[in-house]
């Protein structure tokens, strides 16, 4: 995974690539101006009310309504599988201690000055 992204950063400074990066912690933390900024990216004008409407109806709480209710109809139980927590850092609820230290270590190695790309880096970091 580093490898890939790393690729990505370095196409961007060479100027090979336009991309935008953004990161599921920044999306959590400023929605509405992780989804203005990424329209900017696209060329696109928001107003900060679209952006919020937008970021409502993209929440993971939306989202993961939506799919309840869809299963509701079907069946299905998808939503429960699909949709765990929304919140960052679930992940290492599932890891022992031990796994996610190592886990944190090596991206935080991997990923070392680029805190400002990905805000889970920052957390690391203090």
């Amino acid at each position: 995974y580093a490898n890939y992204v790393l690729g990505f950063v370095e196409a961007a400074r060479e100027g090979r690539l336009n991309v935008h990066f953004v990161s599921y912690e920044q999306l959590l933390a400023q929605p509405a101006e992780g989804i203005l900024a990424l329209a900017k990216f696209l060329g696109k004008d928001l107003t900060p009310e679209q952006a919020t409407t937008i970021a409502e109806a993209a929440s993971f709480n939306s989202m993961k309504q939506e799919a309840a209710e869809k299963d509701k109809k079907t069946g299905g139980a998808w939503s429960n599988i699909l949709y765990r927590s929304g919140t960052a850092g679930d992940g290492s609820s599932s890891l022992d201690p031990n796994t996610a230290t190592k886990v944190d270590e090596a991206f935080s190695q991997s990923f070392q000055g680029l805190e400002h790309l990905f805000a889970f880096l920052e957390k690391k970091s203090d």
